[in-house]
């Protein structure tokens, strides 16, 4: 699975408590980490730009498109995590052109030995992938549930509502936060910066922001670090490598020195497939991880 490692603001919003009464809260945002998330729109995009299910090949030739098998290690010895396949289609459904469904099975974020299961709705907005819903489920081998993850974005109103489930504690919390930007989720990430490949350093392709299930919400910058080839199946494939780095202006030396560096691969070609990650999985005491495409 694939997570990023950032070092980010304080953050002020809103929590709803299980009596309906709200609170208000500050997070203090120590090194984050992307997380399975759930996003629905409720509205259409004011000043970030219109989602329009109508979408034109991109000229840069991206294709949104994509399925492979996964597997996750442990960074420095190798030691085998997770696997999972993903599958991004198209659906001809009107406002929901895309989908995609993530199947997951091994040790993931706290839970050991569990599956999860995660389906995303995304739809083209421009020359950006954007999620309209996102939904992931964690399950032990009994099958029983052990949190839910669901994200909705409100692009009118400009907020996101965050909801976190553990039906084994009997435990809901909800949460706001501001939408900023262009924005995605921990399961829409790789494919979300796919168009920024062909683009790196254009307007618009710089910075990105993610919002987590923590939850919280923060701006990253994307960066090219070089070009060189990774065997996939077998197959010798030319990668670009670009990092990815929480914006914390004059202070990302210093952080940059203590957090473990985030990177992605993804295909240096049309249709410039999305292919490894690494960096932390889940949290600041969690490993630093390799998840790769295996085909």
């Amino acid at each position: 699975m694939i997570f990023i490692s950032l070092i980010l603001w304080t953050y002020s919003g809103h929590k709803k408590l299980k009596n309906g009464h709200q609170q208000n809260f500050c997070v203090k945002m120590n090194p984050m980490f992307i997380r399975p998330a759930f996003i629905s729109i409720l509205a259409v995009f004011t000043s970030l730009g219109t989602p329009h299910p109508a979408h034109a090949a991109d000229p840069t030739g991206v294709e949104f498109e994509q399925s492979g098998v996964v597997k996750t290690v442990l960074q420095k010895s190798g030691q085998d995590r997770s696997e999972g396949n993903f599958v991004v289609y198209k659906t001809n459904k009107g406002q929901i052109p895309y989908r995609l469904t993530l199947y997951g099975k091994g040790d993931f974020d706290r839970f050991e030995k569990v599956s999860w299961h995660i389906e995303s709705e995304l739809t083209p907005d421009g020359r950006y992938l954007v999620p309209l819903s996102t939904v992931c489920k964690i399950r032990d081998n009994q099958k029983q549930t052990l949190k839910v993850c669901k994200k909705t974005y409100d692009y009118f109103n400009k907020i996101i509502k965050v909801e976190e489930t553990r039906p084994e504690a009997s435990e809901k919390n909800e949460y706001t936060f501001p939408i900023k930007g262009r924005t995605c989720d921990y399961a829409t990430l790789p494919f979300f910066l796919k168009t920024f490949i062909p683009r790196l350093g254009q307007e618009g392709f710089r910075h990105f922001y993610l919002i987590t299930s923590e939850p919280a919400l923060y701006k990253v910058n994307i960066k090219f670090v070089s070009e060189e080839y990774l065997t996939i199946n077998n197959e010798r494939i030319p990668a670009v490598r670009v990092r990815l780095i929480a914006d914390m202006g004059i202070l990302d030396d210093v952080f940059d020195r203590f957090v473990p560096p985030t990177f992605m691969w993804y295909e240096n070609r049309p249709p410039y497939r999305w292919l490894q990650y690494q960096g932390m999985e889940t949290g600041k005491d969690s490993p630093y991880v390799r998840t790769r495409l295996l085909e």
